[in-house]
């Protein structure tokens, strides 16, 4: 498994839900209707992941600043 910084993974989280979102639109009444219910499982699932890694970036951030202050003292 290939691992990335977290400002990466939120910016792949987004990139895969455009590229949901515009795949969910390009399916036709014609196609299995499987499909579209299968597209917008992935899409909730993923909803709120770039959001919570983002904060947790944010979150690990200002304890490395904590402890760097608290360190230096």
């Amino acid at each position: 498994m290939k691992t990335m910084n977290l400002c990466d993974a939120v910016c792949q989280i987004e990139q895969a839900q455009i590229v949901l979102e515009m795949w969910l639109e390009s399916t036709t009444k014609d196609a299995d209707p499987d499909i579209p219910r299968l597209i917008g499982a992935v899409m909730t699932l993923l909803n709120g992941v770039s959001e919570s890694v983002s904060k947790a970036d944010t979150e690990l951030g200002d304890y490395v600043m904590r402890e760097h202050k608290a360190g230096k003292r």
